[in-house]
């Protein structure tokens, strides 16, 4: 084979590889709820109006938290910033709340002032009506007569400025305790919201990291009873089980699954395919199986005939109840050579069937789990 060929081959199948690692799981709890809590605040139009710079901020964030869910998906980098975009989207929601609030108290502030004002036109008034009637008495003063209606006309002058100061300072004070009260009413209100979504959010996180923590234990566990069930058929021969950065790699010869140039499963495969499957049932990782030939006959044949007889073991191994979506097949023909392909024994090597069983890897839901040839 030419030497830029292998090269090409080389790259398209890493980069196919790695695209078969990414998991296909949802987005996490606190990603969703950002999302929710800045599209409803987005379009409350005191909050754009009240708080546009807190909700610049709020989608700044949102949109590094989607970014990091694009690189790492449902990492606790995700998680954490996926949270800080969510409190960022409620505090512009409470800050535009606060001016709203600030604005009715400056309104309510305005209404008291013109009511003072207009008690004290009132108060005016009946000081200038008194003080006519002052007048009035000091004009007769003369006349004896009516000096002592004069006296007590301005006693009652006196008392009726002081019986008007009383009921201001009286006003003064209601109003004032009535302030205090709705402040305290409405800080109490929100101390009780802030703390019971601290526990409502409190609880949420202890279940869904005691929920993980079982998860983690029920994939080690099938994970430790596939790696003795399959130790177990290598050691009956016809199968190896080896390690490498892809994962668990089980390679069949392909000698012992198919005929010469065929796809067809030959009967000792199948009963030798149905032990592997028993194997690999009771994980959830996902599996990539790959079929290579040696570097006789042309490349596209090679290519085909590799792709067809992984697609052959693939639905094999479904029909045995592994989960479809967990699987991908690749036909890589010639192009990984494990020995020499100028003998006989390494030509027999490189016809093989390889099954990798991705470590730490989640299947995702709704995929093929098919691929083609690269």
């Amino acid at each position: 084979m030419q030497r830029w060929k292998r090269w090409v081959w080389g790259v398209a199948g890493t980069a196919g590889l790695v695209s078969g690692c990414v998991a296909h799981g949802p987005p996490p709890r606190e990603l969703l709820d950002a999302r929710t809590t800045y599209q409803r605040v987005s379009v409350n139009p005191v909050v754009r109006q009240q708080s546009a710079q807190p909700l610049t901020e709020a989608w700044h964030a949102l949109l590094e938290a989607e970014r990091e869910y694009d690189r790492s998906k449902d990492s606790p980098k995700t998680r954490s910033l996926a949270y800080v975009a969510l409190r960022k989207a409620q505090l512009a929601e409470a800050q535009a709340s606060i001016a709203v609030a600030q604005h009715q108290r400056a309104v309510a502030a305005q209404a008291l002032r013109q009511t003072q004002e207009a008690q004290r036109r009132q108060s005016q008034a009946q000081l200038d009506a008194a003080q006519r009637q002052l007048l009035e008495a000091r004009r007769l003063r003369d006349e004896a007569a009516q000096l002592a209606e004069a006296r007590r006309l301005q006693s009652q002058t006196v008392q009726l400025q002081q019986e008007a100061q009383r009921r201001q300072e009286e006003m003064d004070r209601l109003a004032q305790e009535q302030r205090q009260r709705s402040e305290a009413e409405t800080q109490a209100q929100r101390l009780a919201q802030a703390e019971q979504a601290l526990e409502v959010e409190r609880r949420a996180r202890a279940e869904a990291e005691t929920r993980a923590a079982e998860e983690r234990e029920a994939r080690a566990r099938a994970e430790a009873q596939a790696a003795t069930a399959l130790a177990g058929l290598a050691r009956q021969g016809e199968l190896k089980v080896s390690e490498d950065a892809r994962g668990t790699v089980l390679t069949l010869s392909g000698s012992v699954l198919f005929a010469s140039g065929e796809d067809d499963l030959l009967p000792s495969a199948r009963s030798k395919l149905s032990e592997v499957a028993e194997a690999l049932k009771p994980t959830h990782n996902r599996l990539t199986i790959e079929g290579h030939t040696d570097a006789q006959g042309a490349d596209r044949f090679n290519e085909d005939l590799s792709f067809r007889r992984a697609e052959r073991v693939r639905n094999f191994l479904v029909s045995q109840g592994v989960a479809a979506n967990r699987v991908e097949v690749r036909g890589l023909g010639e192009y990984r050579p494990v020995a020499s392909n100028s003998t006989a024994e390494g030509r027999a090597n490189n016809r093989r069937v390889e099954i990798i069983l991705q470590r730490g890897d989640a299947t995702g839901v709704g995929g093929s789990g098919q691929g083609g040839p690269p």
